[in-house]
């Protein structure tokens, strides 16, 4: 019975500890926001494979001018980039467009001429996602698709993995380079259609420790 009492005592101070811990321990957005980051990308993905639609409407009838912002963005990439898909989940808060990965390098790698400042497609994307029509501007999720997971690319083709870390990491440099910031842009591989990378765009939800996420749900429809 008094072993009993002891585990019991010891369980009691043990559990004791950690809730001080926790009570007393803080995050540091800077760290905590790319693990907040590539689990949300992990669950969304799936959310938004189930729900995302495609929508009756033409893209080519899209406006860089017209519309909301996720609306602006599709038609910037109209303007610039053919042969992209581009869908909406139902509630159209979440954009996804995807196109071969040589034709948004070509686009993005494409030297910027003083003329291009205004209405260039670089520029252009950099100012919608930074929009300062609404409370809370937009987000940029870039996730090259290759043939294997980065996890058994990284055991077996490990040069590989390297090339396109690096390939990942010079699109986000180049975005960052026009003075689109660093809390709404992330990079990442994922397995997929090998050659191909994925844009998600979201509202930006700055990170909340209370649980809060802040944000504001937009319409837009989904192109084919």
């Amino acid at each position: 019975m008094a072993n009993q009492y002891l585990s019991l005592s010891l369980f009691v101070v043990l559990l004791s500890f950690f809730i001080i811990l926790n009570g007393v321990s803080d995050f540091e957005e800077m760290k905590f926001q790319p693990v907040l980051n590539s689990i949300a990308l992990t669950f969304a993905d799936r959310q938004i494979e189930e729900r995302l639609q495609p929508s009756s409407t033409p893209s080519e009838d899209l406006s860089v001018k017209e519309g909301n912002t996720l609306d602006k963005i599709r038609g910037l990439f109209n303007a610039h980039i053919s042969g992209f898909e581009a869908r909406t989940n139902r509630l159209g808060t979440i954009m996804v467009i995807r196109m071969p990965t040589p034709r948004f390098e070509r686009a993005i790698f494409e030297p910027i001429l003083e003329s291009d400042l205004d209405e260039g497609f670089l520029p252009t994307l950099v100012s919608l996602i930074q929009t300062r029509d609404t409370e809370q501007p937009y987000r940029m999720d870039v996730m090259l698709n290759v043939s294997d997971t980065p996890a058994d690319m990284l055991s077996n083709t490990p040069v590989d993995l390297g090339t396109h870390v690096a390939k990942i990491a010079s699109f986000s440099e180049r975005l960052e380079e026009l003075g689109l910031e660093k809390k709404l842009v992330s990079i990442g591989l994922q397995k997929g259609q090998a050659g191909f990378v994925d844009l998600y765009f979201r509202r930006y939800e700055a990170f909340d420790p209370t649980g809060n996420l802040t944000g504001i749900k937009t319409n837009a429809e989904g192109a084919p």
